[in-house]
């Protein structure tokens, strides 16, 4: 599929093109090897929590961000029964205040994982939040040398709508979401295609699904209402841990995973859509 709609505008960047359809973010480190991180949660409160966080709560899985899916991801990656993963208590982080940025982000913690999941509200840009995760895993890594990093991993979703087909064809790319006859435009109620795939480029594995909607509001007016979920992540199969992890490392993994999963939205959105939405 993603040869088929490889159609690179050179011109645009991450910093040319306006984030407003961009709803969800979530960065994701998992490990193996932690014994216990009571004594280092302790610390990381004091240290960087506190200066970006209101509150702090220790609840369990089903109360997290975290959904089914992630779960099972780590329990089959640790190779841990997911009935122990599922128990395992969760300091979630949250009242976040982030200097100068309105998303609300929450962090969640476990022994088997980082997680900061950003809900955006005029979103400017991941970097302060690589820039904190990195942090705070190079802080983890620091307490024990048996500790290792099984999964590094970010998933962006995008949301649209739109009033009628045509807009809908002006702006995305007709590739990514197959092909529809006239009459199923106009009945389907949800279409959903998903594609995984490794690539090279970028050292990623790739998840990236999209789900198509027909829905009537209270107005009765029907709307197509668009989800691209972009998944990009590198685990222990691709993952070239150096014998001395650093900054500069844990950068350049994220922001390569970063840089693939915008290359997947510029190659899922037209040149109108690029034109009617270049920042100022």
């Amino acid at each position: 599929l993603f040869n088929s709609l490889y159609h690179v505008f050179m011109k645009a960047s991450r910093q040319s093109i306006s984030s407003e359809s961009l709803k969800r973010v979530i960065i994701r480190y998992d490990f193996k090897g932690v014994t216990s991180i009571d004594t280092w949660i302790a610390e990381i409160k004091t240290k960087y929590c506190s200066k970006l966080f209101r509150e702090y709560n220790i609840g369990e899985y089903g109360q997290a961000t975290i959904d089914l899916r992630n779960l099972e991801e780590i329990s089959e990656r640790l190779s841990i029964p997911l009935s122990e993963v599922s128990r395992q208590p969760i300091h979630q982080f949250s009242g976040s205040t982030f200097d100068g940025l309105q998303d609300s982000v929450q962090l969640e913690i476990t022994k088997f994982s980082i997680t900061l999941v950003i809900e955006c509200r005029n979103y400017v840009s991941i970097d302060p939040y690589l820039d904190f995760i990195n942090k705070l895993v190079l802080s983890l890594l620091s307490t024990d040398a048996f500790i290792r990093i099984e999964r590094i991993g970010i998933r962006k979703f995008d949301g649209f709508q739109f009033d009628n087909w045509d807009d809908l064809e002006l702006n995305l790319n007709s590739s990514i979401i197959g092909s529809l006859n006239d009459l199923i435009k106009d009945t389907a109620l949800l279409r959903e295609y998903t594609d995984s795939w490794y690539w090279e480029q970028f050292r990623s594995k790739i998840n990236f699904t999209r789900k198509i909607r027909n829905v009537q509001l209270v107005s009765e007016k029907h709307v197509y209402q668009v989800i691209l979920d972009m998944d990009a992540y590198t685990d222990d199969e691709i993952l070239r841990i150096p014998d001395t992890i650093n900054p500069d490392f844990l950068k350049g993994e994220t922001l390569r995973l970063n840089e693939a999963i915008f290359e997947i939205f510029k190659n899922s959105i037209t040149e109108q859509y690029i034109s009617s939405h270049a920042k100022e």
